[in-house]
């Protein structure tokens, strides 16, 4: 299967207090195709349904020949340290840092600048059906307003020395942003500072990870880097995600997406995988992505965990065969757990109500269901929104 990178470019410069209105994403580009640039609405369309802001976020996109050099890339623009700011010492995208003021910090400037292959074979529907061969403008543009949102990592690795905040933009030539490039003083973005290892060690702690160094470098390319964040790792079922980390360090890749292997298209939350086949398409954000930028400090439309799928199993499992036995259950989202046992003649024989469960594995005891049951076999049944599943145990 082919497969094309989605590079995104990071650069961020001053955010606090959102107000509770639905995004206003504001397009300026020279392209006149209405058909292009239907599309392009229709994408602007899908991150307004989920963010809140009342200032517009300025999004300035051109196409241009890159004979297959990338799909896109995006150049966001950023704010650090203004007044109320939920970090000090943290690049926050601009759009990002006017929705918590409630102010435009940036006048005159885009939020972001995306540039996009004006000579890939795209598909410029709507309906998420490009067929083969063809590449889904609406999945690609809209993976890039994810990066000029927020979902984007200041890192950057070359000659084996690993940093934040670090990035020399020349390199980027002919392409360079709409609006001033600012000096990033070494300092990480506020997706950086919800990074860790395996082991939970933070990645912009510079007493365990000097800024710059070569223990970054590695870290950066050991594919043991997860997202921390809470309404993320909520997301993902109570696990941080896991954070594409290559062996070969990439800078706007490396870093800057979920991993590629961990999240397929089917998994719902491939948008922010660093590659996209032709002839796939995903148009939403999914859980993981809302919950990173609800983490960073954008206030969502809906809750992250109504954005989790419902078609997410409800499973149970029985640990041990005595009347000390737990009950796994793992719980899709949060929410109320009906438990009964019956026992082989269809009678009921105990049942018992669980509120505000939350999502993922849950260890519910038995001991007070099996108290005054005989030894022998029961089905445990369990419904919770909707859905119901069963299994069997045998009491010793």
């Amino acid at each position: 299967m082919v497969r094309s990178l989605l590079l995104v470019i990071s650069l961020l410069a001053f955010g606090f207090r959102v107000c509770a209105q639905t995004a206003d994403i504001q397009i300026t580009t020279p392209v006149l195709d209405p058909v292009i640039l239907n599309a392009m609405e229709y994408t602007a369309s899908i991150w307004e349904q989920h963010l809140n802001s009342s200032v517009p976020i300025k999004v300035n996109v051109i196409l241009f020949p890159v004979s297959g050099a990338f799909l896109g890339f995006t150049f966001p623009n950023g704010r650090r340290d203004f007044p109320g700011a939920p970090l000090e010492q943290t690049w926050y995208a601009s759009c990002l840092a006017n929705a918590l003021t409630g102010m435009e910090l940036n006048p005159g400037e885009s939020d972001m600048d995306i540039v996009l292959a004006s000579d890939a074979n795209w598909y410029f529907g709507t309906d998420g059906q490009p067929g083969a061969g063809k590449y889904d403008f609406v999945s690609v543009f809209l993976h890039e307003m994810g990066h000029g949102l927020g979902i984007v990592s200041l890192s950057d690795s070359p000659n084996g020395e690993g940093s934040f905040g670090m990035v020399d933009f020349a390199q980027f030539s002919p392409f360079v942003p709409t609006f001033p490039i600012p000096e990033l003083a070494g300092l990480p973005g506020a997706y950086d500072r919800l990074l860790v290892t395996g082991a939970g060690e933070v990645l912009t702690d510079t007493m365990l990870f000097p800024n710059p160094s070569a223990l970054l470098h590695t870290t950066f390319t050991g594919n043991n880097v997860f997202y921390s964040g809470a309404e993320g790792t909520i997301a993902n079922g109570n696990q941080p995600p896991k954070v594409f980390a290559p062996p070969v360090f990439a800078f706007g890749t490396s870093i800057s997406h979920l991993d590629e292997n961990q999240y397929p298209i089917s998994s719902g939350n491939a948008l922010m995988t660093p590659y996209i086949g032709a002839g796939k398409s995903t148009h939403e954000p999914g859980p993981i992505a809302l919950g990173i930028l609800h983490d960073i400090g954008w206030e969502l439309v809906s809750s992250v965990a109504e954005q989790l799928p419902a078609s997410h199993p409800l499973s149970i499992q029985v640990w041990g065969m005595n009347r000390e036995s737990l009950l796994r259950v793992d719980l899709p989202r949060e929410g109320d757990l009906d438990l009964v046992l019956v026992d082989g003649m269809g009678n009921t024989r105990y049942a018992q109500s669980f509120s505000n469960l939350p999502a993922g594995p849950q260890y519910l005891p038995l001991e007070e269901a099996l108290r005054h049951l005989s030894a022998g076999y029961y089905v445990v049944q369990v419904r919770w929104n909707g859905q119901g599943v069963a299994c069997g145990m045998a009491i010793h």
